[in-house]
């Protein structure tokens, strides 16, 4: 009962009072002392005290409900405050999901996450939470969602989205607690949406600086490798001819064929010099990375080969660019074909065959020959070691695929090989993809 309809019922019972009172000085004096009358002006009278009473019982239950109303929206509305301000100190936007009519919810953190800031211009969120997401994500996302199941009732993912506000492509990781109905349907899911662009960043710079570790690690063995086999190895030779020419006897007869073996061995140790110099130099270069086509550049260092018993197979999409270091993509090349060059077998025509094609995050250049290829039981754990080589019958330093392997890890790519001797080599080039 409200506050006003308990005020109208008392002045109903007050002026139903007041008139039968009226009416009561009409009637004889000796039915006014009856006893019945008395007993029933007395029940009366009693009635409505109790309905005044009541009415004031029904008013205080009002306020006190008012009052507990108020608080309780107080309450509320504290606790949306800290929770709006934990979201935003956290960065991350509140969803919800009702499956009963496929709608999707959003907070304000929400928006500012997808760099929405007209947001009454977002009313279908369902459709606009795929639209943003780029294309090479979205089949992966709709996989999340469509394998959701009973079996656990938290759901997690990551994707990534185009920011309408300035179109960069941010990292999002998407955390919700899944309800489901009697028949293991989910009908809701209300989570929360994370942008991680930053921490991922963080992560890949993390991994970047380990590598490099384990690469300077790998450098420092590769040149104590060097100072203890080859520049030890000539400085020997160096301290026997001395030791020869202290040998007055001997001098004369042994004078030219020494000379000649010091000459021999101090051009060799200048190369070996002069092989470290450049493997150190590839560090401190300035690297400019410039859009490459590879169509025309393949065909360009190709034909520099024309007057070679080889015959080219070449594959490659006309549209299909990398981003590198020119000169270094091409030593790369000349590296390669040199060595199928110099590593074929005699008894069939070599055939060299170059592939580029596009994969999801990354341009693959594959190149393979029909050599005498390498034992890689034998040797795949030393393949882009420095002077490691794996035919002592054919001529070479065995330096090329260390510089290789330099190259590609400035440029941000990797290698891959496979061989099998007398079956031929593939080594594959993967470069990432950037956006032109």
């Amino acid at each position: 009962m409200t506050s006003q309809n308990a005020q109208n019922e008392t002045a109903n019972s007050s002026n139903w009072h007041k008139e039968i009172m009226q009416n009561l000085t009409l009637l004889p004096q000796s039915l006014l002392e009856s006893k019945e009358l008395k007993q029933f002006l007395s029940q009366l009278d009693k009635k409505l005290r109790n309905t005044e009473s009541d009415k004031d019982l029904a008013e205080h239950s009002l306020r006190i409900v008012e009052i507990e109303k108020r608080e309780l929206e107080r309450k509320i509305a504290a606790t949306n405050e800290k929770f709006d301000l934990a979201s935003q100190a956290s960065q991350a936007g509140i969803w919800e999901w009702m499956g009963t009519t496929g709608q999707i919810s959003w907070d304000d953190q929400m928006f500012r996450i997808y760099g929405i800031e007209n947001k009454d211009l977002y009313s279908d969120l369902s459709k606009s939470f795929f639209d943003f997401v780029i294309p090479e994500d979205k089949a992966n996302l709709r996989n999340s969602f469509s394998s959701i199941s009973i079996v656990s009732n938290i759901f997690n993912t990551e994707f990534r989205i185009c920011r309408e506000s300035d179109q960069a492509i941010r990292n999002l990781e998407l955390t919700a607690l899944i309800r489901f109905d009697l028949r293991s349907t989910p009908v809701r899911m209300v989570g929360v949406c994370v942008d991680v662009t930053e921490k991922k960043i963080t992560e890949a710079e993390r991994l970047q600086f380990v590598n490099n570790l384990i690469n300077y690690n790998k450098d420092l063995e590769d040149f104590a490798f060097v100072v203890s086999h080859r520049l030890r190895s000539h400085t020997s030779k160096f301290q026997t001819a001395i030791s020869v020419l202290t040998n007055v006897a001997s001098i004369e007869k042994l004078r030219d064929i020494i000379i000649e073996e010091v000459n021999k061995e101090a051009k060799m140790m200048d190369e070996t010099l002069r092989d470290l110099a450049k493997v150190l130099s590839l560090r401190s270069e300035n690297h400019i990375f410039e859009s490459i086509p590879l169509k025309s550049f393949v065909k360009t260092v190709v034909d520099s080969f024309t007057s070679t018993d080889c015959e080219f197979l070449l594959k490659i999409n006309k549209d299909l660019n990398i981003l590198g270091i020119c000169n270094y993509l091409s030593s790369i090349f000349n590296e390669l074909i040199q060595n199928a060059i110099k590593f074929q077998r005699e008894s069939e025509k070599l055939i060299i065959s170059i592939i580029a094609k596009e994969n999801a995050n990354e341009i693959e250049i594959i190149f393979s020959d029909n050599g005498i290829g390498i034992d890689m039981e034998k040797n795949e754990a030393k393949l882009f070691g420095l002077y490691r080589k794996f035919n002592l019958n054919i001529e070479g330093k065995g330096i090329g695929l260390h510089i290789v392997k330099k190259q590609m890890d400035i440029m941000n790519g990797k290698v891959r090989i496979q061989s099998e001797p007398q079956v031929g080599t593939t080594i594959s080039l993967l470069f990432p993809k950037y956006k032109t």
